[in-house]
């Protein structure tokens, strides 16, 4: 920023100074700074922010029969919703040589939530309450942090090492029912990063992180949502958070006028939030669960080219498999549930459907016991649709051809 608001052009060299707490002397050659200079202090930097949101909602329903018999046919929901959430930071960097610097911080960040979920049924001229589907859900979150991290660079080779501890302090409270549910955990995230650039136009880098997604409040709430009398969304208190470690390789090139990143990735994720739907006496009800362990791997390339200072071209490319396996109610669960579905229940109709861009996929589910396939993702690709279906359409025909000659 400082090199930024001292030049008037892109390429412009410049010896720039900043005076103050972490006081610093570099010179800008027109494309790279070179510091032969040590900072002359320490960079200290407090943070506090801090937001609040409500809003209140009401929605009536009115269910029409077509067939069987229904209950409740008029109902209305009321949502009573507000959020406080505080966030305070400070983080501390060194240069204690010129090539080493240490950075630490402490963040602790307080979330508040009340919310008011009410359902009513209209009963002989009057909207009574469903005691059921009616409670008063609140949530707080406490997260403390601490970290630390050191970076050490020398010729062509860099390194940084980092390290977080996080301890969080979760509450879920049904008023109603007075159902409590207190977290009280601890956890650890390391990182790891190495860079070699042998040239300037090349770069090799290596790193490693390991990182957490915490359930949202919609994801912990069990009074949230009804779509309707058969259809309920519901959250799970017990719900724990996700936990994914990363690993990636990737190499860097650079020229004038382009730039070239190709990734080599891998990432596993433990605990992970599933939403699992069970039917019971004409109801369906979806509920989150922390069920099994996802992997992906897969690989991505960047590429930027400046044709001209107002013209740069961008692309990506991504390509990504990923196997998940887990286990609920002693009841198998991988990519592929065709099998059970039709196994256990043979009357059901099965659309098999997502990720399907060639045929091989679409045979596979298949040949897996699905009746029918969608390929709405096709659609982005009007070419590779119109191949994929002239195939499906030639084989299917082909088949039926040779049903009536045997």
């Amino acid at each position: 920023a400082a090199i930024r608001a001292t030049i008037d052009s892109p390429n412009e060299k410049a010896v720039v100074c900043i005076l103050g707490t972490g006081s610093n002397c570099s010179y800008f050659d027109g494309s790279i700074i070179n510091q032969k200079v040590i900072s002359l202090g320490y960079t200290l930097m407090d943070e506090a922010s801090g937001n609040f949101f409500g809003k209140d909602q009401a929605s009536l329903f009115e269910i029409e029969n077509t067939e069987g018999s229904i209950f409740n046919p008029k109902q209305e929901t009321e949502t009573n919703f507000n959020e406080e959430k505080h966030t305070f930071k400070v983080d501390y960097s060194n240069p204690i040589l010129e090539n080493i610097t240490i950075e630490s911080g402490i963040q602790y960040v307080w979330q508040n939530v009340n919310n008011i979920y009410a359902v009513r049924n209209f009963n002989n001229n009057n909207w009574v309450i469903d005691s059921g589907l009616t409670n008063q859900f609140e949530y707080q979150q406490n997260v403390f942090g601490v970290y630390t991290t050191g970076a050490i660079e020398r010729n062509n080779t860099g390194l940084k090492l980092g390290l977080r501890l996080e301890n969080t302090l979760l509450n879920t409270r049904l008023i109603t029912t007075n159902e409590l549910n207190n977290r009280n955990f601890n956890n650890l995230f390391p990182s790891l990063h190495f860079s070699y650039n042998p040239k300037k136009s090349l770069g090799f880098q290596l790193g490693y992180s390991r990182r957490i997604y915490r359930p949202r409040l919609w994801d912990l709430n069990p009074f949230f949502n009804i779509r309707d009398n058969y259809n309920i969304r519901t959250g799970n208190p017990n719900l724990l958070p996700e936990f994914t470690d990363s690993y990636e390789i990737s190499t860097v090139i650079t020229t004038d006028n382009t730039s070239f990143n190709f990734s080599i990735y891998t990432r596993i994720t433990e605990d992970v939030i599933e939403r699992i739907s069970t039917f019971e006496n004409n109801v369906n009800t979806f509920i989150p669960y922390n069920i099994g362990i996802k992997e992906a791997t897969g690989l991505e390339c960047n590429t930027k080219l400046n044709m001209s200072k107002k013209i740069t071209l961008l692309g990506d490319f991504n390509y990504f498999q990923f196997k998940r396996s887990g286990e609920f109610e002693q009841q198998i669960i991988d990519k592929y549930q065709i099998k059970y579905i039709k196994s256990e229940y043979p009357d059901t109709t099965v659309i098999a459907g997502g990720g399907i861009r060639s045929w091989d996929i679409a045979n596979l589910y298949l040949n897996l016991g699905a009746d029918h396939i969608a390929v709405s993702t096709l659609c982005f690709n009007p070419f590779k649709m119109g191949y994929f279906y002239t195939k499906y359409l030639f084989k299917n025909l082909g088949n039926k051809i040779l049903e009536k000659i045997k």
